[in-house]
């Protein structure tokens, strides 16, 4: 697993535009999903993890998919376990956003990371780690089906095809949220080690 790097803070009620705007693009089509994730319900029972994956206890999870995106390429879900100790192996490209609870990410070298509500972490496609969970974790994951070089390129190329084709007649739809509605908490970033190209 690559390193996690120190935090950095960014805080939404102090540093944020009396309005932030967001431009939807040529991106997407419709409106942005907003979900209140303490309202969410979850199944009612946590189902066991594997057990070949568990080093210590007996955590349970449950889990919502919140959206899908048209491709089937993304997807957000709404994420909690019991407490225990477990491996992972990230299958796609995972966002995670702590929403309450901790985990604490074992390293291969030994070392410990701790994550909490608010902190943000990615983890690339093939990354295995431990995780141990004391009490509970609670997140919204941001899950992204990875592709390689080629094919990324005749993706951007389609897609470029598709809006030479057909243009937009009208200019993208823009939607304002009131800083009032922004969380309240400091959002913790935490950059990857892994260099974007």
């Amino acid at each position: 697993m690559a390193p996690l790097t120190s935090y950095s803070y960014y805080d939404l009620t102090r540093d944020a535009p009396r309005d932030l705007v967001m431009s939807l693009g040529d991106s997407m089509s419709g409106p942005v999903l907003v979900e209140d994730v303490e309202s969410v319900e979850l199944e009612k029972e946590f189902q066991p993890l594997n057990p070949a994956w568990v080093t210590e206890g007996k955590p349970g999870s449950r889990s919502k998919t919140l959206s899908v995106s048209k491709d089937r390429l993304s997807d957000v879900m709404l994420w909690e376990c019991t407490a225990g100790q477990f491996n992972w192996h990230f299958v796609r490209d995972e966002v995670i956003f702590a929403l309450s609870g901790e985990a604490i990410i074992l390293e291969a070298d030994g070392s410990e990371r701790r994550m909490a509500a608010g902190d943000v972490a990615f983890f690339p496609a093939g990354t295995s780690c431990s995780f141990r969970v004391d009490d509970h974790f609670r997140k919204v994951a941001v899950l992204r089906e990875t592709m390689t070089r080629p094919e990324g390129y005749v993706l951007k190329i389609w897609k470029k095809m598709v809006r030479i084709a057909f243009p937009f007649t009208t200019a993208p739809a823009t939607a304002k949220i009131s800083t009032a509605d922004a969380p309240s908490t400091p959002i913790r970033i935490t950059p990857s080690s892994t260099s974007l190209r």
